[in-house]
């Protein structure tokens, strides 16, 4: 029988996979078009069918993420520079900065863009490319937590 902590890290894998590779997939292959053609309307269209799956696995991918990390560390140490467990501190300052975005891109620009409105597809990249950046970061904390 396969134990708790081993379920918890194949389905934290498995959204982490899902969720990295989404917004790589949203940075390579429908930002730099949209900055080309300054057209939103197909990164919109591939954002509203990804959230279906790329939500569920963040959420995945945070609890087990607590879960295990409380494993190794009471929670409380998480945020001690000093300790190794801070990696899983990063991850936690990582994800309420992909949130904040994530709430003002929602918020701020789709929201004008599905009302007629004009948007900034330059302030939009930006947000993308964060993201991006932080969910690529969530994987690389998470090997250094590991194994760093």
């Amino acid at each position: 029988m396969v134990d708790p902590y081993t379920i918890a890290l194949i389905l934290h894998i498995v959204g982490a996979s899902i969720w990295i590779g989404g917004h790589i997939i949203i940075f390579a292959g429908y930002m730099v078009p949209m900055l080309r053609s300054r057209d939103f309307s197909e990164l919109d269209r591939f954002e509203s069918i990804y959230e279906r799956i790329g939500i569920p696995s963040l959420l995945i991918s945070v609890a087990t993420g607590v879960y295990m990390g409380s494993v190794w560390y009471p929670i409380a140490e998480w945020f001690n520079p000093g300790s190794r467990a801070f990696m899983l501190g990063l991850k936690v300052l990582m994800l309420l900065a992909t949130l904040g975005l994530a709430a003002d891109a929602r918020l701020r620009i789709i929201r004008r863009y599905r009302s007629g409105g004009d948007i900034d597809i330059y302030d939009l990249a930006i947000h993308i490319s964060i993201v991006t950046i932080l969910a690529i970061g969530f994987g690389v904390a998470g090997v250094m937590f590991r194994y760093g």
